[in-house]
């Protein structure tokens, strides 16, 4: 049997400094059926990974280890190429949502995050995925 489609869509890189919580992601993603391609702890990191991998999904914290933030990770990546994204953050304030909705985004969630909310937003990541591939 042929399983190279079980993951069309649902290939992940968590983008994610705090380690713990990055842990915390990638065991509850695989549960819900997702393929956890790489995990980066820094804004350059990631936009290497992104580059490398191809992940059809990017969870993405917006404050990380360096310079670089997940706002401008999305920014980058998605001049050349464009997987969905899901922002994760401690801190919603009106300033990053406003500049995270300008780059674009599936969901914008609040840690900590509760694994209903990030589900759902990973379901509409594949659907989306699917409706640009048809």
């Amino acid at each position: 049997m042929d399983r190279s489609n079980d993951h069309f869509g649902k290939r992940v890189l968590i983008v994610e400094d705090e380690m713990i919580l990055a842990v915390i992601l990638e065991k509850t993603i695989e549960k819900f059926g997702f393929e956890i391609v790489g995990k980066a702890t820094s804004g350059e990191k990631a936009i290497r990974m992104i580059e490398e991998l191809r992940p059809d999904i990017i969870t993405v914290d917006i404050h990380l280890d360096d310079s670089t933030d997940g706002i401008t990770v999305a920014e980058i990546i998605q001049q050349y190429y464009s997987p969905e994204v899901i922002f994760i953050t401690g801190n919603s304030d009106s300033l990053n949502y406003t500049r995270a909705k300008e780059v674009g985004f599936v969901a914008f969630l609040t840690k900590p995050v509760q694994k209903e909310e990030l589900k759902t937003a990973l379901k509409k990541c594949v659907l989306l995925k699917e409706k640009g591939a048809a």
